[in-house]
């Protein structure tokens, strides 16, 4: 007798995953049409960038069960990233 099992994906996890395929088209078509300046344009495709790495991190590696303080810092982690990057770009 055979059995077959059934792969359950909880409705949550396919919607972070239609999100991160959606922000990459945003990203793609952002980063190509550049309709503002090249400063802007790198600060929103850097922030889409963070902000799918949040999404990784909080329901793909489990952050939203983790520790409140470990969920905290990797947001914090998350904005220095962003303002260092920024940052640097708009220096340099």
């Amino acid at each position: 007798m055979t059995t077959t099992v059934k792969n359950y994906v909880p409705r949550r996890t396919w919607l972070v995953w239609a999100s991160l395929i959606a922000l990459t088209l945003v990203t793609g078509a952002f980063g190509t049409s550049m309709p503002f300046s090249h400063s802007v344009t790198t600060a929103v495709v850097v922030a889409i960038a963070l902000f799918k790495v949040r999404l990784i991190g909080t329901d793909f590696m489990e952050l939203r069960c983790a520790p409140r303080p470990l969920a905290a810092a990797f947001d914090v982690y998350l904005v220095v990233v962003y303002v260092g990057l920024v940052g640097m770009y708009l220096l340099l």
